[in-house]
């Protein structure tokens, strides 16, 4: 177990700390928390399979192995860094970046700090500054009125899921998930590799293409056929594969023993529930869920705050671990709930 800064995305903390929890769980990886401070986690984690966990995570950008936390004086900070950089940088090439990373940016003079801290570790180390490439990146993070120091490790796919955006795909539909929330849920889910889950309300196929490039074995089930047709074509078009898409009722899910369900049921907002009213749609579908998982297996899924999804999942047999809402509009705040069907 070693000491790693995870720099957050920021719009949602404790998802992106769930998500995090989740990522960590999903690739073996021990992980404890130690602080938070603006969008800075401080943990301590295994060496061999952070990196695993945090680049399929979407509310994380970026890792690094922490070389110094303190106060903000910047002659505390140059004397940290000094000694905690690794004994063979001597002859690498190094890059100072310092970032505010509160909700409220600190007022500092970044450049000058750059330029001042990359001067100091290059006499001190023998390294060489350079902006293109480097080989040492060194992450300096003020937060919480604390600075938070680290070498770069991995980014996470963060950026690669924007390319992803619903408006770019062959097929669209105005209720279809947004990438990020999409592999936020299948990281709840706890998804592994090889593992076969199921959205049975899969619209345009946004939550069984997150779940495939994670490597799960994924079955997507949709009441129109025009759905299913669209979410072929946006598979095709993202290089990921479904293990079968089916035309049926997600109250009468066809599979037993399920690691995980991951979906975003219709309401009757931006997606038809077909005529059947949007509370009783989801009751049934719970019911459902609980009998298609296999036992210890879990369901992730979304439902408006109102409509009290919590009650009648404990109902069907199912147990809340998590529960996080997002505000979507005045209209509107979202549930995202993490289920787990009883051993």
């Amino acid at each position: 177990m070693e000491p790693f800064l995870v720099l957050l995305s920021g719009e949602h903390i404790p998802l992106a700390l769930g998500e995090l929890r989740a990522s960590c769980e999903a690739e073996h990886c021990v992980l404890e928390l130690v602080t938070v401070a603006g969008r800075v986690a401080l943990v301590s984690a295994d060496t061999a399979t952070v990196a695993g966990a945090v680049s399929r995570c979407a509310h994380s950008k970026s890792l690094y192995a922490k070389l110094y936390t303190g106060g903000q004086r910047l002659e505390e900070l140059e004397e940290g860094l000094r000694e905690a950089m690794p004994p063979n940088a001597e002859g690498r090439s190094l890059l100072v970046r310092v970032l505010s990373a509160d909700s409220e940016p600190t007022p500092v003079d970044v450049e000058g700090w750059e330029m001042r801290l990359g001067g100091v570790l290059a006499r001190s180390t023998g390294c060489r500054v350079s902006a293109e490439n480097p080989g040492l990146l060194v992450q300096v993070l003020l937060a919480g009125g604390l600075a938070f120091a680290g070498l770069w490790v991995c980014d996470s796919g963060y950026r690669e899921l924007q390319s992803r955006a619903p408006a770019r795909r062959l097929f669209f539909h105005p209720s279809t998930l947004k990438p990020k929330l999409a592999r936020c849920m299948a990281n709840l889910a706890r998804l592994r590799r090889g593992e076969v889950a199921m959205d049975p309300f899969c619209g345009a196929g946004g939550i069984v293409m997150e779940c495939s490039l994670l490597g799960a074995r994924m079955v997507g089930m949709d009441v129109q056929r025009r759905m299913l047709r669209g979410t072929r074509k946006n598979l095709w078009w993202a290089g990921a594969e479904a293990l079968g898409l089916i035309h049926g009722d997600a109250r009468r899910i066809p599979a037993r023993g399920l690691n995980a369900i991951i979906t975003d049921p219709p309401y009757g907002r931006l997606s038809s529930t077909g005529g059947v009213e949007s509370a009783s749609l989801i009751t049934e579908f719970l019911y459902n869920a609980c009998d298609a998982l296999k036992p210890g297996g879990y369901l992730v899924t979304l439902a408006p705050s109102e409509m009290g999804l919590e009650e009648e999942a404990e109902k069907s047999g199912l147990e809340l671990l998590e529960s996080y809402y997002i505000y979507v509009h005045g209209g509107l705040t979202r549930g995202l709930y993490v289920l787990r069907s009883h051993s």
